[in-house]
């Protein structure tokens, strides 16, 4: 069975993207950082506090990334779907250096704060039901994965070993 690392983000983008194109393919490029801010109860208050921001790399490519740098702003509230990716490299000292990046495979505008809330038009709001369902399409499960001969029969009851955790 294959593995994979994705990532789904909720968070606001920290910078105006800025298209770019690679040496190699010239091929379209934008790099944005994305805010996700940390919440956590408070007993005492009985309300969420910030507790902390976390910065992630999202690089969007192709055609997404031309229609990321005409819809997106810095300040926007976004939803990022995508691969997790390590990248490697030496700095200017030699030392090896790494960062973990999303490579965006869906987005969504949630929110922008350049406009006043009754200006907003219809697909710049979501609710938490219209984001998409990841796609596993990629996953490969075969008929020798799944073992349906080894369900309990209607006459038998199931042990702690057929239990699924």
């Amino acid at each position: 069975m294959s593995a994979f690392a994705r990532a789904f983000l909720i968070g606001r983008v920290g910078i105006d993207p800025e298209l770019t194109t690679t040496n190699e393919a010239q091929r379209a490029r934008v790099r944005i950082r994305v805010a996700v801010t940390r919440l956590q109860f408070d007993q005492q208050t009985q309300t969420y506090q910030e507790t902390a921001t976390d910065w992630f790399t999202v690089i969007f490519w192709g055609q997404m990334a031309e229609r990321v740098t005409q819809s997106i702003k810095k300040g926007d509230l976004i939803f990022v779907e995508g691969d997790l990716r390590v990248r490697q490299w030496q700095d200017q000292q030699g030392n090896n250096r790494e960062i973990v990046e999303i490579h965006a495979l869906t987005y969504r505008k949630l929110a922008s704060p350049h406009t006043k809330p009754t200006q907003q038009t219809e697909t710049e709001k979501i609710s938490p039901e219209e984001i998409p369902p990841p796609d596993l399409s990629s996953f490969d499960i075969t008929e020798d994965l799944l073992d349906t001969d080894s369900e309990p029969k209607s006459d038998q009851k199931p042990t702690e070993d057929d239990l699924p955790f």
